[in-house]
């Protein structure tokens, strides 16, 4: 899926919110989907996103590669289960 659907070389904060919020959403036990905090998961960048949402701004292709690299970097927050 691409992120950048008017192809202007920009990414729209809330279109990235919208594509966040897809990738995290699992499935339980039961089969239901349920929605996975971003709050959770990585809240410097999910904190940035919002910011730049509220704003008004987009993303160019260097800002959203900055971005990534703060959404993916991993907390050393003891309550991070991915770390155990």
């Amino acid at each position: 899926e691409s992120l950048d659907l008017d192809e202007v070389g920009t990414v729209d904060p809330s279109d990235l919110k919208e594509f966040v919020m897809d990738v995290l959403r699992t499935k339980n036990d039961d089969g239901e989907e349920e929605d996975v905090d971003p709050r959770d998961v990585m809240p410097y960048a999910w904190n940035r996103l919002e910011q730049k949402e509220s704003g008004g701004g987009t993303y160019d292709a260097r800002a959203f590669k900055k971005w990534l690299i703060a959404a993916t970097k991993m907390s050393a927050d003891g309550s991070n289960s991915r770390l155990r």
